[in-house]
């Protein structure tokens, strides 16, 4: 690449070699500039053009390495040059008095003095014959005799044809005594050589690319700071990866450092090391360097480029920069960095990064800073980080019970991430809580955990020696007080006898340990006893704080138990509302349970909402998330959503799939396989296996009772027991199991009792089947069920049908076909093509309602009475006005809509808009 913004220098150096060489005029020139900016370059290319002019070119390098080195780079100049022999002569001897190591005397100082003087003639000999041009690159690097040298022959140059041309960094603390004498010669010309500008930036990318990009400028401006080694290295990067790369720009500031002293290199590597805990004073303890030296060394580094506010441009550096110690320089480094924190008063975390780094843990002091470390990591959610310095916490701990909290926190770190390998840490956890070593909070959290994973014998061991400890006389709102009521809903089978025996309107106390557990156990106790209406309030508060907690066991708990009271609560809609919310707060790094939780949550509230194909889709999803190991009994969940929704579909291929699924033998002891078993009951009794469905529905009756959970807030297992007692035609016991059901309180605004009515109706005689079933149609539109409604409108049509009731039952049929096919429920589809042709009447389905948003309130509720089949006057008597304001209500209507009757009326009415929404609900 050509020199860049470098078109004045070069042509101010041609001017004076010209005039140097041609006139007889000795010029000496300073190239002064941070490193690496091109003063090499540029000494090259004024070298070159001498030479090629006919000059007598003498180059040396000065290096760091050589700079005791007595006339090393005077040897470099001299090197081939034709001296006279004595003059040569002399010049060796002088070097070899400092190379034997003889002290000098007054002898050899007059000595030098005279071969000094000898050489400068010799050399100004040699340029009256042929202009001479003398080059020295690094000139701060020299050693102090040539240095001696070139002052001697630049005092005596000035009235013949000599170009001394010199470069060196501006920095006023190298070779100060030589770089004085240079300033007092009056011939010295001083340029300087600074960083490339934005628009010098842009010409060699533009050259080194073949094209021009603000982008890349304004990125490579900003990381190499206008360095040209760093630009050229960052442009080869670019060309073969996209980025800066280790082995590109990371070597070019690696190389670059071997320009500066060991003080230097020293404090890069300590500022590398350290990163954002790199201040002067910790640089200065690290490296045993005054804070002056480390001052000037940051001013020099930042000059350059390598550095801007006290930090590198770019993580590739000290990436490189670390990558090029040995194993063994690391380990020491890192150590000698966590002293050095330590001592500084850092940060517990800063301190543990170069412990965890060295994996060290030999201080007295290690072990209380790696867990404070990893406390801290675990507020801001690094449980990498936070298992790392747990990791090696235990490795310092000796005592049983410190090492028993470490593992129980490795497992709660290991649990937050997803990890497969759970049973790392979880025997000796299991063994450490058997011996007591565990504190109440943690023995119960690792309970939960024991039952997710299906190991209840040994759950029920942890919790047996947390009841047979010290107990407090109040024990109501204690941990495991608290832990029970949990259990009481969620693992019935574990909680056994011991129930709260505390009246179902004593309110329950925080836990002195943990207020998502104390919430956790206030709304399984609502699901218990069927109490969800009154915490309704407190599960949305728990979602809502949800949002803004670092996600936790119990607090991941209590979210569920939230969401399942809104769900018994019949707020499906709310529901999905709130898990899309937190799976938007639940960013990618968040854990996977805690998202796959929420997505199969969700899947099971668009179920209840009659949308199948999403709550399929969303159930897929939630346990792709993780592993079956991962799910343990909690597959239950999306497993019962899957199932339920594709047999609805009529997927029984994919739904025979989740039937012959390998689940855990655990899931039958909790919540989760009462959801399963329902939902499989549903799949046998789609298919024609009544017999194994009426096992599978009376099965959740069984394992109900036996828990002593049977409550109304519990599958409604009666109704699908009454469905498969009927498919063979035990009428008693379908009567017998209705009546129980409705008789029972409801909850989640009358769901079980609709499905009850819809039962009884199709049991039923013809004449009962009207009543029964408008009631239950009333009670799933409250719900919001579509899929509910179109089996109960698809019964309805029949019913009215039977009845002779024709018109009725042809709108009711366009209703019921239009919501089945909304669903997506394919056996419903199939079931109303089967219907007689007089029932199905046009096959032309009327066009979407267009304009619905312009009906006012009170035609919204008459048009939507109107298309479920009611007459005018019925329509009065539900709304208490008169026939005549509703048949002014209707002409509006098919005015507004653009259609010329009832029959024109479109199906999809019902779920047109809120409007619609509202009159469904005061109508009911």
């Amino acid at each position: 690449m050509k020199l860049a913004e470098r078109d004045t220098h070069l042509s101010e150096l041609a001017s004076l070699s010209k005039v140097s060489t041609t006139r007889s005029r000795g010029g000496l020139v300073l190239l002064g500039g941070p490193v690496a900016c091109g003063k090499t370059h540029l000494l090259a290319t004024v070298c070159e053009d001498a030479s090629l002019a006919g000059a007598l070119v003498l180059r040396a390098v000065s290096s760091a390495a050589e700079e005791t080195l007595p006339y090393g780079v005077l040897g470099q100049l001299l090197e081939g040059t034709p001296l006279p022999p004595d003059v040569a002569g002399q010049v060796g001897r002088l070097s070899g008095y400092h190379d034997t190591g003889e002290p000098e005397s007054s002898g050899p100082d007059r000595y030098t003095a005279q071969t000094l003087h000898r050489l400068s003639r010799a050399l100004l000999e040699l340029a009256a014959r042929q202009p001479l041009l003398i080059g020295v690159d690094d000139v701060h690097h020299a050693d102090d005799e040539s240095l001696r040298a070139l002052l001697a022959l630049a005092r005596r140059m000035s009235g013949a044809p000599v170009l001394m041309l010199l470069t060196a960094d501006e920095d006023p603390r190298s070779k100060p005594a030589f770089r004085n004498e240079l300033l007092r010669l009056p011939q010295l010309r001083r340029l300087h050589v600074g960083p490339l500008t934005r628009a010098g930036v842009a010409g060699l990318i533009r050259e080194g690319l073949g094209f021009r990009s603000e982008e890349l400028t304004d990125e490579f401006f900003e990381v190499s700071g206008g360095n040209p080694g760093l630009l050229r290295a960052l442009i080869e990067d670019h060309k073969v990866a996209g980025r800066a790369r280790r082995h590109g720009y990371g070597y070019a500031v690696l190389g670059q450092l071997c320009r500066w002293g060991e003080a230097t290199q020293q404090i890069t590597t300590a500022l590398a090391v350290l990163g954002a805990d790199a201040t002067p004073a910790a640089l200065a303890e690290l490296t045993g360097q005054s804070r002056d030296t480390v001052d000037h060394a940051l001013e020099v580094l930042t000059a350059a480029g390598l550095l801007k506010g006290g930090a590198f441009r770019h993580p590739v550096a000290p990436r490189a920069l670390i990558a090029d110690l040995t194993t063994r320089q690391r380990g020491e480094v890192h150590r000698a960095a966590a002293r050095t924190l330590r001592r500084l008063g850092a940060p517990a975390e800063a301190v543990a990064r170069h412990l965890v780094s060295a994996r060290h843990h030999a201080e007295p002091w290690a072990p209380d800073v790696l867990r404070e470390a990893a406390d801290r990591a675990e507020a801001r959610g690094d449980d990498r980080f936070a298992a790392n310095c747990l990791d090696l916490a235990l490795e310092a701990c000796s005592a049983e019970p410190e090492r028993t909290a470490v593992r129980f926190r490795l497992l709660q770190s290991d649990w937050s991430s997803d990890d497969r390998s759970l049973t790392r840490h979880l025997e000796s956890v299991v063994d450490g809580a058997r011996a007591g070593h565990l504190e109440p909070g943690d023995a119960v959290t690792l309970v939960r955990q024991l039952l997710w994973l299906g190991r209840l014998d040994d759950a029920a061991q942890v919790l047996a020696g947390l009841e047979t400890g010290p107990r407090p006389a109040n024990a109501e709102g204690t941990t495991v007080e608290q832990a029970h009521q949990w259990l009481s809903w969620a693992y019935p089978a574990l909680a056994g006898r011991r129930q709260a025996t505390r009246p179902a309107t004593a309110p329950l106390a925080l836990s002195e340990s943990n207020p998502w557990l104390a919430q956790s156990a206030c709304l399984a106790d609502a699901l218990t006893h069927a109490r969800v209406g009154d915490m309704a309030d407190r599960a949305v508060q728990v979602l809502g704080d949800l949002r803004m907690s670092r996600r936790s066991s119990w607090s991941e708990e209590a979210g569920l138990l939230a969401l399942s009271v809104l769900l018994a609560e019949g707020r499906a809609e709310e529901v999905r509302r709130w898990c899309e919310e937190l799976r938007l707060v639940l960013s990618p790094g968040s854990p996977t349970r805690s998202r796959a939780l929420a997505l199969a949550v969700e899947a099971e509230a668009s179920l209840r909402l009659g949308e199948l194909t999403a709550a399929a889709e969303q159930a897929r999803e939630a346990l792709a998330l993780l592993s079956p190991e991962a799910w343990g009994v909690a597959v239950g969940l999306p497993l019962a959503t899957l199932l339920l929704a594709t047999v609805r579909l009529g997927r029984f291929h994919e739904a025979a799939q989740c039937v012959t699924r390998s689940v855990p033998e655990a899931l039958f002891r909790s919540r989760w396989g009462l959801a399963y078993l329902h939902a499989r009951g549903h799949y046998y009794l789609a298919t024609d296996h009544h017999r194994a469905a009426l096992a599978d529905f009376l099965g959740c009756g069984d394992l109900l009772r036996g828990w002593g959970a049977d409550t109304p807030g519990a599958v409604p297992w009666r109704t699908g027991a009454a469905e498969a007692w009927l498919r063979q035609g035990n009428h008693s016991q379908v009567k017998r199991l209705l009546y129980e059901q409705l008789g029972r309180p409801d909850v989640g605004g009358g769901h079980s009792r609709a499905l009850a009515l819809y039962v009884l109706a199709i049991a039923g005689p013809v004449s009962r089947r009207v009543q029964l079933l408008s009631e239950a149609l009333e009670l799933f539109e409250a719900a919001g069920d579509r899929y509910e409604q179109a089996r109960v409108l698809t019964a309805l049509s029949l019913a009215h049908h039977e009845l002779d009731d024709r018109r009725r039952a042809r709108m009711v049929f366009r209703r019921a076909r239009h919501v089945a096919a909304r669903c997506g429920a394919e056996p419903l589809c199939r079931l109303l093509l089967a219907v007689p042709e007089e029932l199905r009447g046009s096959s032309s389905e009327p066009a979407p309602a267009q304009g619905f948003g312009a009906l006012t309130e009170s035609e919204s509720r008459v048009a939507v009475l109107a298309v479920r089949g009611y007459t005018n006057r019925e329509i009065a008597d539900r709304l208490f006005v008169t026939a005549s304001t509703v048949e002014q209500h209707l002409t509006r209507v098919y005015r507004k809509l653009g259609v010329k009757g009832r029959k024109e009326l479109p199906a999809d009415l019902e779920w047109s808009g809120t409007a619609a929404g509202r009159t469904s609900t005061n109508a009911a």
